[in-house]
């Protein structure tokens, strides 16, 4: 019987290991932004979203519910873009932006296109990676596994998936990627009890139906 030696048997175990984290973030980040809803009196808000596709970028409706002028900023500049809303929903609680200058923005960022999982097949347990924007911070990194597959709260008629790494306020609409690098679910509320805390995220399922519709 012939045996494989260590030194093939270590290739073979890193050819076939995930992803780190840090090479997922490097991969992933330059497709996500921060997204400000300025109100012209001096207030407004902050969110998150990813872009999915030339000019398509994803948050969720209440990043952008207050009627603001909207801003997109790239992790590769400081300098802000305009951003219009092209489609929004409520329930679902997804919103779609297009830039204004989309030609300018993909010039001086070089954005990333990140990709949609299917978030059917991703299972408790699994890892997930958390980019966003909390209040007074930009582009953190948080780390978990998804907690509970479709959540259902209150009157809300989605199904939503559950995870324990960190969610802040101005996370919200930004991506929780899989192992691989893909979104499998959108950051849409965390949920704050006694002793801690529940995120709850959009699977990625339902933000390609929204895509599709809206097309």
């Amino acid at each position: 019987m012939r045996y494989l030696s260590i030194a093939f048997l270590a290739m073979l175990l890193v050819g076939c290991s995930e992803m780190t984290t840090k090479l997922i973030v490097d991969k992933v980040q330059p497709g996500t932004v921060l997204i400000a809803d300025e109100l012209g009196n001096g207030q407004g808000g902050i969110g998150t979203g990813f872009i999915v596709k030339e000019n398509t970028i994803v948050t969720n409706h209440h990043v952008i519910a207050e009627p603001g002028k909207i801003y997109i900023y790239s992790p590769n500049s400081k300098k802000k873009y305009e951003a219009e809303v092209v489609f929004k929903d409520e329930i679902v609680d997804l919103a779609i932006l297009k830039l204004k200058d989309w030609e300018a923005f993909e010039k001086e960022t070089s954005p990333a296109i990140v990709q949609l999982g299917n978030s059917d097949e991703t299972e408790q347990g699994e890892k997930i990676i958390v980019i966003g924007h909390p209040w007074g911070l930009d582009w953190t990194v948080s780390e978990g596994i998804m907690s509970h597959k479709g959540r259902r709260l209150g009157a809300n008629p989605k199904f939503l998936d559950q995870v324990d790494a960190k969610l802040f306020q101005g996370n919200s609409g930004g991506p929780i990627f899989n192992e691989d690098g893909e979104v499998i679910c959108v950051s849409n509320m965390m949920v704050a009890k006694e002793g801690g805390s529940y995120g709850f995220c959009i699977p990625s399922n339902l933000v390609k139906k929204v895509l599709y519709d809206v097309e």
